[in-house]
């Protein structure tokens, strides 16, 4: 899988971005909206599992945003612009690891009443921003 993963980049007019594979690592997901990051779900992979995906058997909790990672959240939001995002972070020992963002990251895995909150917020930004 390698070689034609290889081939793809190399013969792409797109950037890419690769990382170490880092297996059984809890994340932290930040929901980011109208530029204030709001609320974290600690995700805690299943067993044996590779991603930590509620759907998957992993576990999830809200938790504090921690204070470490505001900074490059306010950045990512700067850059980005976008009223609704969520940021991922891996966690590895005592370091993180940017993972990936979304535009459109479920609020369904957060516990009652954030998920409501959550998903009331989503829809008045998205008012807001698109009538």
């Amino acid at each position: 899988h390698l070689n034609s993963i290889l081939d793809i980049i190399m013969t792409s007019t797109k950037d890419f971005i690769i990382q170490k594979f880092m297996q059984n690592l809890s994340d932290y997901r930040i929901y980011v909206i109208d530029g204030k990051s709001k609320y974290c779900l600690l995700r805690i992979p299943a067993k044996g599992a590779f991603i930590a995906n509620a759907s998957q058997g992993g576990i999830t909790k809200e938790t504090n945003i921690p204070n470490e990672l505001l900074d490059y959240i306010n950045t990512i939001y700067l850059k980005t612009k976008v009223p609704f995002l969520c940021v991922d972070f891996l966690k590895s020992k005592n370091k993180y690891y940017f993972n990936e963002l979304e535009t459109a990251g479920g609020f369904h895995p957060l516990p009652d009443p954030t998920n409501k909150l959550v998903g009331k917020e989503f829809f008045n930004v998205a008012k807001k921003y698109f009538g």
